[in-house]
């Protein structure tokens, strides 16, 4: 009879003791989070410590992390544009001129 683990995909190794141990591979991806994922790492620390020890559990929690600065910073652009075009903000008003350009003294 298979075990849960054999179902859904897992192998065991036996060990010199003569137990099997499964063959755990971390599926965990790269952490490229920044700011936003930092900030829902330490939220689900201090408020939620048990989705944050479920996440690590599951070897879910960087992924879930990476997802979330992905998805904030993505929000954060949309937000910047509307405010640039809500104030009328051009490369003209950016751009040094006149009696406030830094060229002025040099």
């Amino acid at each position: 009879m298979k075990s849960t683990f054999e179902k859904m995909g897992g192998t065991y190794t036996l060990g010199a003791d003569g137990i099997y141990y499964p063959n755990l591979v971390s599926t965990d991806e790269e952490p490229h989070y920044g700011k936003y994922g930092m900030m829902r790492k330490t939220y689900l620390k201090e408020h939620c410590p048990a989705m944050y020890s479920l996440y690590m559990l599951e070897d879910r929690l960087t992924e879930h992390l990476n997802a979330v600065d992905d998805e904030a910073q993505e929000r954060m652009d949309i937000l910047v544009c509307q405010m640039i075009e809500r104030q009328g903000i051009t490369e003209e008003l950016k751009a040094p001129s006149g009696a406030f350009g830094y060229n002025q003294w040099s």
